[in-house]
């Protein structure tokens, strides 16, 4: 792997000499990179220096779900002709995600108004009933991402998944 020179790594990608495992490697640590290094709530060196119990718990779960969401793609498109993995995620991503995004935002607003926000407003301990619900709603766009997207990935590459 290429890790400074993007001229050298550019060429290898276009001479072809960067194979498809290779290409999920530098996915995979792009996510890594996000995760420790990323903007707001998804950063774990953020969460590692806030006062809040379990903050870097988030950024973890959402790092191990795209790990493992991931692979399972790849593994999807290598049982068929394990070619293209990189442009059938890209591509695949935005018909994939969209309805499920949507859907999480109808359940967050129906939540919001059913159960209240997930951390109270005046700063009180929130309910663990609400709380739970909040994070089951907060994991659940992930999981149900990644496995639309490795359904439409085998699909892609000639096989069912």
């Amino acid at each position: 792997m290429t890790f400074w020179n993007a001229a050298r790594l550019a060429d290898d990608l276009r001479e072809g000499r960067v194979s498809e495992r290779e290409k999920l490697r530098y996915l995979l640590l792009l996510v890594a990179l996000h995760s420790l290094a990323g903007s707001g709530s998804a950063s774990v060196v953020d969460a590692l220096r806030s006062d809040r119990p379990g903050a870097a718990l988030w950024p973890l779960l959402g790092f191990v779900i795209a790990v493992v969401g991931l692979v399972a793609c790849f593994r999807a498109n290598a049982r068929g002709d394990g070619r293209h993995f990189l442009d059938r995620i890209y591509c695949l991503a935005v018909p994939v995600w969209i309805p499920v995004y949507v859907a999480y935002l109808a359940a967050a607003f129906a939540l919001e108004r059913l159960a209240g926000p997930m951390t109270p407003v005046d700063g009180s301990r929130p309910k663990l009933g609400p709380y739970l619900l909040w994070v089951l709603l907060l994991l659940a766009p992930a999981i149900v991402g990644f496995v639309r997207l490795r359904r439409y990935v085998a699909r892609a590459a000639g096989t069912a998944p």
